[in-house]
Order: structure tokens, then sequence, then C-alpha cells
């Protein structure tokens, strides 16, 4: 045999192997799906509940999210499709500015999972920021897509958010937003799509092939291990956080891509702010993983130095349960309705005004 057939052939079978562990990857089920769901695709749409979206997307025909060629993302909203509120332009739900800013524009780039996609706190705060200021003119950017978690928050400042010229960075950051799940299931109109988010960390060392993070499945599987290993180097050494208790693995991550904000936000001499939103229930109601979660982000926050608002101390407990948004859900005592997110907004302005705008604000009445 000569040197070129043995050459085809040793070709031929890397070609056959790496397509053997692409269709592996493709159809092999993932052990957490609730039924024979694929690791990151399956077509129909009866086959998997995820969350109750189904009934919402059949009925709706509200198909926004598609897989991000953004490291560390996994998955965005689709410019133009209509969820609530129609999404810009730039993947945003809300209202769409131009992207050069006027002369007496200040930019807040909001970052959120679906308390801060639902709007409705990003555009209270932005008309009582403009009343309250009104020699001013605020933009509120809303970045927030349901699911998102701090590392995307991350992710997506990182390769995105800083192009939009943003004067302030707000995290509207929830008790939940430290569990970090890198599996990501969404629907389309070809069905239901598992999709990784990992890669931010790997991405500093090793650039990613656009092409590949959106097309191979085996690509993003090999992505998302090699991404543990990352996150396992880099936090080897960086975290000292003591909590006077074991502290979860996901707690010490979520330390970590806040911490990343933060420094990411001061090399772009951008102030950061977080509004930390409390859950919809008593504190006494809170059961030890949802107390810790509380404690972990508020000493972390004040450890590294971040400016932040906890409205636990502005959204009273005897109310909370009549704020909650999906009152037939049990439980969800996450979302807000539109008068718990008004409260959240008439809390968070005067703190703004008075640490970054009193200037901006004075003589105006």
């Amino acid at each position: 045999m000569s040197v070129i057939n043995r050459i085809i052939l040793v070709l031929c079978g890397l070609l056959f192997s790496l397509l053997l562990l692409e269709a592996s990857v493709r159809f092999v089920p993932h052990p957490r799906a609730q039924q024979q769901l694929s690791r990151y695709s399956v077509k129909g749409h009866d086959r998997v509940r995820v969350d109750g979206m189904n009934k919402f997307f059949r009925e709706t025909g509200y198909y926004y999210c598609r897989p991000s060629a953004i490291p560390g993302v996994g998955y965005e909203l689709i410019p133009g499709a209509r969820a609530e509120e129609k999404v810009n332009v730039y993947g945003m739900v809300g209202k769409e500015y131009p992207l050069i800013k006027s002369k007496n524009v200040y930019r807040i780039l909001v970052l959120g999972d679906s308390v801060t996609e639902e709007y409705s706190f990003v555009k209270n705060l932005e008309a009582r920021l403009n009343r309250e200021c009104p020699n001013k003119v605020f933009e509120l950017w809303n970045a927030g897509v349901g699911g998102y978690a701090v590392n995307q928050y991350a992710a997506y400042l990182k390769y995105k958010g800083f192009q939009y010229n943003p004067d302030m960075v707000i995290v509207d950051l929830c008790l939940n937003d430290f569990d970090l799940d890198t599996i990501v299931y969404y629907e389309t109109e070809k069905g239901i799509v598992a999709y990784d988010n990992a890669g931010y960390n790997l991405s500093k060392a090793v650039p990613l092939n656009k092409w590949l993070y959106l097309h191979s499945y085996f690509y993003r599987f090999l992505i998302s291990r090699l991404e543990r290993v990352a996150v396992t180097y880099e936090r080897k050494h960086a975290d000292n956080f003591a909590d006077g208790g074991k502290v979860d693995e996901g707690a010490v991550e979520g330390r970590y891509y806040l911490k990343t904000i933060r420094d990411m936000c001061a090399k772009h001499n951008v102030p950061l702010v977080v509004a930390l939103f409390p859950y919809l229930k008593a504190r006494a109601e809170y059961d030890d993983g949802e107390s810790q979660s509380h404690r972990i982000m508020v000493k972390s926050l004040q450890e590294f130095g971040i400016n932040f608002i906890d409205l636990d101390e502005y959204i009273p407990e005897n109310i909370r349960p009549g704020l909650r948004s999906n009152l037939k859900l049990s439980p969800d005592y996450v979302h807000f309705t539109p008068e718990g997110y008004k409260l959240a907004a008439a809390a968070v302005t005067p703190y703004l005004i008075k640490n970054y705008f009193k200037a901006k604000c004075s003589d105006t009445r």
C-alpha cells in the first residue's frame, strides 16, 4: 500500500471517528432530561416539557431565542422577534436608541435574567431617573435574557456589552444567579434545543471557531469539558471566601464571575451597581439554601467593593406574596408583578441619584 493511500485511510478514519462522535453527542439522551431528550437537539414539540413553555410557544408563535456565537452565552434573543415586548435590533427587549450617543445622554446597560427581560423594572427606572433629573437624558438598555446567570452576564459584557459604550452597568442579581448550569434548553420552530453555554474562560487562551461553535455539537461538548478545566484552574487559588461552613461549587464559581464583572467595569472605567432582588416571601420562609445564597451574595458584594442595593430591605415582607406575577404557578416567588417592579425602581432611583447623579439632578426644581 502506497504512502498516499495510507494517508487517505488515516484521514477517512479520523473523519469517520469525528462523525461518530458528533452523532453520539447529538443523539445520546442527556441523563438530566425529563424524557429521551438528546443532549443538544431533539425534533418534535410534544416530546419534552420545558418549564411549561411549550404551550406558550405553540399558542403565540413567539420563537425568540437562537444559538449565540458569543462564547459563554449559549443563546440570545432574536432581533425583531416579539415576546411581551418587541425585541429590538440589538437583541434587547424595549426601546431602541441610536448607537451613537447624543451629548446629554447618560447610558446605562442593565444585565439580568427574566426579571430584567420582562422590562417593567427597567422601564420604570428609566422613567423615574428622567423625571427626577430633567437636565440629563437617561437611556437604559435592557440586556436581560430569561434563564441567564452571572456567568452569562460576564460573557455578554465582555464580548458585547461594552460595544454599546455604557456610562454605567447595572446588574439585576437574583438569588438563584449563582446556580450555574451550562446546559440550557429552549424551543425553536424545529423543536426543543439544548445548548451548552460554556467557553468564556477558555476563549481567553484559545480562540473559538464561531462556525463550529454554532453548528457542531461535539465541538461545543468538547469546549464545555475544557471550560470546566479552565474554571477549576483559575479559581484554585483565587477564592478565599470564609463563610463559616461549606460553600458549594456554584457559589465559588458565581463569586468568580461576579468579580470578573467588577474587574471588567473597572478596566473600562464604568461604574458598576448591583440591584439584589429578594424572593417574594418572608425571610423566615427561606430554606437553608436560599438563606445561604443571600448571605453569600451580600458578603461577596461587600468583599469585592461593589456598590449594591439589597431590595430585601425595601420590599415589605407582608406584601411580597401579593407581588408574585405568576400566582397560578407554585411556587414562583422570583418574578414580580408590574407593581412590584415599580416598588423596586422606586428604591433604586434615589440610591442612584444619591451616589452617582446628585450633581446632575440638583437645581432642577
